[in-house]
């Protein structure tokens, strides 16, 4: 028993260092601005500021849109730290001639999301253990979420993702609870972690799926699967439980706000660029993206040996798995999501098929069949971890913004004229300061959509001398499948790469590398951009 102890120690200390390594990436002080290079992160403190304590005023503005627990654990969190000396609370000027101090209080968000996700790592064995009683695979499927690249990324950035899933396996731990025994004591505390996890962030919601699947599967395995029961007290007392909670960690769920958060929100899931549906987008997508294709094959290759183990063997534990799963993924997949981050609620599940179908593979009778599992053990394991260390190589190098930014103070002259689509986290921060050097013509500003952002900088081209170009500006308007939707934006941007009036001096990108390896970016989601951004300085031809 302790050598299972041991590693799974190590695991844990190692999923804990990879995610702390990051946690100087991209702060006030190297943007030159009251944000860091995530777009979101200053959503969480742009919240607090905003509070009123001693009014009771706890109101938690933009982030609502999220949830409130992320919020109120970062409140509790900073202020603890303010009464201890850690930091030092300052209004934006003082912040602004501050910027070290306010570097503290983003690595002091940073330490909630990396903790989470670092206890994640060992509850997720806790759980594969009580899945499959197999203390290999439960070693497997914490080592592959340690090092998962979507799990590993938010899990440093201040936002409420990680956290959310942290609860979301305290769903799953009492779920089966649930399974097991039929407690009623189960259903009050699963139904309380749920609320908790929904507070976190709503599309944790997808976790309600867990309670109820695990009730059903329980009624049918002891014959009581009637109406009656499956109403019956003990899944309404889940129900109040997980409101009580929510309502308790999210106050202002009840008041006049709320339901302007929830429309903006649908409206976000609305307004997403994608023609195909939202769960086609995930599984050729997302998910490969955010995971590595090995990974994600054997993920999917697991959900089909759970399903056809079942079958075999009619343990409900298996069946719980693939059906909860497939839950969580047709909520979550429902809206046209652009962005990686959606896909966390069902990393659990397939991290979890895909230790199973590994390990499977690994205890095969079939002698070929064995050694094929260990090489693919090896192969899935090895090409994960380099890419996830490949992508981690890019918040740990000199980021492309400081790059250009040093580029462009040594070679571009003072006062020059240079023309940007908006200010935002993409731009160098030599232009992003709020006393830049040069004449900003800008297209929009900071509260500006892109696109109008974009037709406008095609005006402020032309009595610019320099132009300032992100990856983030262009890229949709050169898109073969989605340019034609945007002719005028396309139109402007086709004319600034023609070079007619506006030569290319200096461009800065840079891949995910490790050891020799390299992952070509390929048009990934927005937001794994965030890190690396390619960015490209024209001059106007004389």
């Amino acid at each position: 028993m302790k050598t299972p102890k041991i590693i799974i120690f190590a695991i844990v200390a190692g999923g804990f260092v990879l995610r702390l390594l990051p946690i100087e990436w991209g702060l006030p002080s190297k943007n030159l601005a009251l944000s860091s290079y995530s777009p979101d992160e200053q959503v969480s403190f742009h919240s607090l500021e905003q509070m009123n304590p001693k009014k009771f005023d706890f109101y938690p503005h933009q982030a609502l849109d999220w949830g409130s627990l992320h919020i109120y654990l970062l409140g509790m969190t900073v202020k603890t730290a303010e009464m201890l000396g850690a930091v030092k609370i300052g209004n934006r000027e003082y912040y602004l001639h501050n910027f070290k101090e306010l570097d503290k209080l983003y690595m002091l968000g940073r330490l909630i999301p990396i903790i989470a996700g670092t206890i994640s790592i060992w509850l997720l064995y806790l759980i594969i253990l009580n899945l499959f009683s197999d203390a290999a695979a439960a070693l497997l499927g914490s080592l592959i979420l340690a090092i998962i690249p979507v799990h590993l990324v938010y899990s440093f950035y201040v936002r409420p993702d990680a956290l959310m899933i942290l609860f979301g396996l305290c769903v799953m731990y009492f779920a089966l609870r649930i399974l097991e025994t039929g407690a009623r004591k189960y259903y009050l505390i699963c139904g309380a972690f749920a609320g908790i996890t929904i507070s976190a962030k709503y599309s944790g919601g997808a976790c309600i799926v867990l309670p109820i699947v695990a009730h059903l599967l329980y009624l049918s395995r002891a014959k009581e699967l009637t109406f009656g029961k499956i109403l019956g007290r003990n899944l309404q007392l889940g129900v109040v439980a997980l409101l009580g909670a929510f309502i308790i960690t999210c106050p202002y769920c009840v008041t006049p706000v709320f339901p302007s958060h929830i429309r903006h929100l649908l409206s976000q899931a609305k307004g997403a660029p994608y023609n195909q549906p939202g769960w086609i987008a995930y599984l050729t997508y997302l998910l490969p993206i955010g995971m590595g294709w090995p990974l994600f094959l054997s993920s999917m290759a697991g959900c089909v040996g759970l399903a056809a183990a079942w079958r075999r063997d009619g343990d409900p534990k298996k069946i719980f798995l693939v059906l909860a799963g497939l839950g969580v993924y047709g909520i979550i997949s429902s809206p046209k999501c652009p962005i990686t981050v959606y896909v966390m609620p069902v990393i659990p599940f397939l991290v979890i098929y895909s230790a199973y179908f590994l390990r499977t593979l690994w205890n095969a009778e079939n002698k070929i069949v064995k050694q094929a599992g260990r090489l693919a053990v090896i192969f899935v394991v090895s090409y994960t971890t380099a890419y996830s260390l490949a992508y981690l190589n890019l918040f740990l190098k000199k980021n492309v913004r400081e790059d250009a930014s040093e580029w462009i103070e040594k070679n571009i002259p003072r006062g020059s004229s240079v023309a940007i689509a908006r200010s935002y986290f993409w731009t160098p921060p030599i232009l992003r300061k709020y006393d830049p050097p040069y004449k900003l013509l800008m297209g929009g500003d900071i509260n500006s959509f892109l696109p109008d952002a974009v037709l406008g900088l095609g005006k402020a081209c032309e009595k610019a001398d320099y132009l300032v170009l992100s990856e983030y500006e262009y890229r949709e308007f050169v898109h073969p499948k989605i340019k034609e939707y945007f002719p005028e934006h396309s139109a402007i941007i086709d004319n600034i790469f023609s070079e007619k009036k506006f030569q290319k001096i200096a461009e800065f990108d840079r891949e995910a590398s490790f050891l020799g390896l390299t992952f070509k970016k390929n048009y990934p989601p927005t937001d794994w951009l965030f890190p690396n951004p390619k960015i490209i300085v024209f001059k106007r031809k004389e």
